[in-house]
């Protein structure tokens, strides 16, 4: 995302000729990236189940 949002603000502005659409376009990614933080940090167990060894 770091590497990539500042050359597709620049051509989205360079296609729109205003600032609106690449704010807008900001505005969706923090929505995503938001929506998408919650469930990477919801609170989850992971169960491991050892393996005996024969």
């Amino acid at each position: 995302m770091a590497a990539v949002a500042p050359v597709v603000t620049g051509y989205i502005h360079d296609l729109s000729g205003s600032w609106e659409a690449t704010k807008i376009f900001l505005l969706i990614c923090s929505v995503l990236l938001t929506v998408l933080a919650f469930g990477v940090g919801r609170d989850h167990k992971v169960h491991l189940v050892a393996r005996r060894r024969s």
